[in-house]
C-alpha cells in the first residue's frame, strides 16, 4: 500500500468538494418563500341562499373565477370537496 498522499488528487477533490457546495448553496433559496394563501369556494359568499329562499345568480361561474385567480397570479395548490386552495408569492 502507498502511504504517499498526491497532492493533485487532494487539490482536485478539494476543488470539486467546493463547487458542489456552492453550487447547492446556489440553487437554494435563502429565507424560505413567503406565500399569501385564498380558499375560493364553488359558490360565492352571499349566493348561497337559506331555507326561504333559492340561492342568488353567481356573477362568474367557478372555472371563471378560478382562472380570473390565476391571471392575477394565483396557483391551485390544493382542492377539497367543493373549494380550491390557492397560493401566490407575498408581493
Amino acid at each position: 500500500m502507498k502511504d504517499k498522499i498526491h497532492i493533485k488528487s487532494l487539490a482536485l477533490g478539494a476543488v470539486l468538494g467546493a463547487l458542489i457546495v456552492f453550487t447547492v448553496a446556489a440553487a437554494s433559496k435563502s429565507g424560505g418563500a413567503a406565500w399569501e394563501y385564498r380558499v375560493m369556494y364553488h359558490l360565492e359568499p352571499g349566493t348561497e341562499g337559506t331555507a326561504n329562499s333559492p340561492p342568488k345568480p353567481q356573477s362568474q361561474s367557478f372555472e371563471q373565477r378560478i382562472n380570473a385567480a390565476a391571471a392575477e397570479g394565483w396557483e391551485a395548490t390544493g382542492y377539497a370537496g367543493e373549494s380550491v386552495l390557492l397560493r401566490r408569492a407575498k408581493k
